[in-house]
């Protein structure tokens, strides 16, 4: 926008994520016709592959709301499969990931502002990927991204700099755009169901 940050955040972080991990990440996969997608879709290996929903640093979304829309994304890819509605690549193992900067958890509760975990609310929500967990059969993770809002905007600044943007305007990233704090191995578990490696 005129201010040089994202006009969708969230769209944004998406795009710096899937620019900063090399390899086979994907974003807005489509997955049941509509507005209907995946946000980020990461290629385990020829025969898993992770879901990945996607939260910003502010978002009236809550992360139980995340697991649903994981969990509604997870049954629409298995009756497209079983009723053959669309020719779509089969994997033995989906994973569901719920993806969120530290921020976005402490709002909700789950974690301090120094970044320690509410062990009460972490053992509840355990419980409860672990009860869904089963009744899905699959993995249920949520992870926190290490990047602070103030840094991705100004991430996004740099780029409006570079390409001398003055007014609200579409822009394209590339890998050198990439922001190390999104590699994936630097995002941080908070909580896991049991199934979950």
């Amino acid at each position: 926008m005129t201010d040089k940050t994202p006009y969708r955040t969230e769209e944004a972080l998406e795009r710096f994520i899937i620019v900063t991990n090399s390899g086979k990440f994907f974003n807005q996969i489509p997955i049941g016709g509509g507005k209907e997608s995946i946000d980020i879709g990461i290629e385990e290996t020829d025969s898993e592959f992770s879901f990945v929903e996607l939260k910003p640093w502010n978002s009236s979304n809550s992360p139980m709301y995340a697991i649903v829309e994981s969990l509604k994304n997870l049954t629409e890819y298995r009756v497209i499969l079983e009723k053959k509605i669309k020719d779509i690549r089969v994997f033995d193992k989906i994973n569901l990931i719920i993806l969120a900067p530290w921020s976005y958890y402490e709002a909700y509760g789950l974690i301090s502002s120094s970044g320690i975990c509410h062990t009460d609310k972490i053992s509840i929500l355990r419980k409860t990927l672990d009860e869904l967990s089963s009744e899905f059969g699959t993995n249920i993770c949520l992870m926190a991204l290490q990047l602070d809002h103030d840094s991705f905007n100004d991430a996004c600044r740099r780029i409006c700099d570079r390409e001398r943007i003055t007014e609200q305007k579409e822009i394209g990233i590339s890998g050198k755009d990439a922001i190390p704090e999104l590699k994936r191995d630097r995002w941080e578990l908070l909580v896991s169901s049991d199934k979950m490696p």
